[in-house]
């Protein structure tokens, strides 16, 4: 004798046991519901599969020429321009201290008409800071590495709103 087509041939697929008990106490039969889950997996498997595909899709065709073309980037040519040399005191109690100073400054081409025209202001600023300083403080690298960033600090206020990239020193000479 062959089973009834709304029987269940598969109870152990049930969702849970009451509907296993029960088969058509839902109104719905369990192929329906086995369907629609597995269709709805399928159909969710689908969709991603082919979101997937269009994205790469749209890579290969639009990303791709967005990704290679070439972004083009103008390299300032550095140099190295020599402010004047600069002797002066230190605020030293006691006896006379002095500071001579020869400076690079490294700046781009294109900028250095700006330190040019602001030399003056830049050796004024550097001599008044130097005024400052005690013989004590320039002394070792600790000194030298402030004074550096001193000095720059002058340099890049005087020619705003240019930026010297480094100060080098040519000669640094504590008496």
């Amino acid at each position: 004798m062959s089973a009834p087509i709304d029987a269940d041939p598969a109870p152990w697929l049930a969702h849970d046991a009451e509907s296993a008990a029960k088969p058509g106490a839902s109104g719905e039969s369990r192929w329906r519901r086995l369907l629609g889950s597995r269709a709805r997996s399928v159909l969710i498997g689908a969709v991603v599969a082919l979101a997937g595909v269009v994205g790469g899709v749209f890579y290969w065709t639009h990303g791709a020429d967005i990704a290679s073309k070439a972004v083009v980037v103008d390299l300032d040519v550095l140099v190295l321009h020599p402010l004047p040399e600069i002797l002066t005191d230190l605020s030293d109690k006691g006896r006379p201290a002095y500071v001579k100073l020869a400076i690079l400054v490294q700046i781009a081409e294109r900028h250095l008409p700006e330190l040019v025209a602001n030399e003056d202001q830049i050796v004024d600023a550097v001599q008044t800071r130097l005024r400052q300083y005690q013989r004590s403080e320039l002394m070792g690298q600790a000194g030298s590495e402030r004074l550096r960033a001193d000095v720059l600090s002058a340099v890049n206020r005087a020619i705003q709103p240019a930026v010297a990239n480094d100060v080098l020193f040519r000669e640094l000479l504590v008496n």
